[in-house]
């Protein structure tokens, strides 16, 4: 489940970073990072990429990972519509939170397009993943500062509704 989360997000971000950046710095960064991604699950598919991670990864620690693929890929095999579902489900829920944070940031005033809301609200969600901090906190709300920043909003207002957002989830999970 945290990996077909983590993979709803990182395609949303990626996409997302195409639309919302003209630095071409970061385009370059993103396209690496998801060559480095791509080639990376490339390594875990193939029989000869895990005989490589066997070999280099993990040399002393091989038999707490036997029988891993096999069951990895039996349970793409026969649970297609269970993943889809779950895919289905993931991206619902990310689309739900930008839903939230875009109808706080017109509830206050700012006139801002679907679509970058949701890109940047993934791509902090992706960052916040760091684990530099307690579950993100502030580094999410620094990264859609910078990121809401490229497109002419505040800072004291993307704060703003981050606080409001804050206090949604924290009175939403009591």
């Amino acid at each position: 489940d945290k990996s077909i989360n983590f993979s709803v997000l990182f395609i949303i971000s990626i996409i997302g970073l195409f639309f919302i950046s003209s630095n071409p710095k970061l385009i370059i960064i993103t396209c690496l990072l998801f060559f480095g991604v791509v080639f990376a699950f490339m390594l875990i598919i193939t029989k000869y990429g895990r005989q490589i991670i066997r070999r280099l990864l993990l040399r002393f620690n091989i038999k707490h990972f036997e029988g891993l693929w096999t069951n990895f890929s039996g349970i793409f095999r026969r649970n297609k519509k269970g993943l889809m579902l779950n895919l289905f489900f993931n991206f619902s829920k990310w689309a739900l939170t930008a839903f939230t944070c875009w109808m706080v940031f017109v509830s206050v005033g700012a006139k801002l397009p679907f679509v970058m809301v949701f890109a940047i609200t993934s791509i902090e969600k992706i960052v916040s993943y760091l684990p530099i901090s307690f579950g993100g906190t502030g580094i999410r709300e620094l990264t859609a500062v910078y990121l809401y920043s490229l497109h002419n909003i505040g800072a004291s207002l993307t704060l703003a509704v981050y606080i409001i957002l804050n206090a949604i989830n924290y009175g939403v999970a009591f």
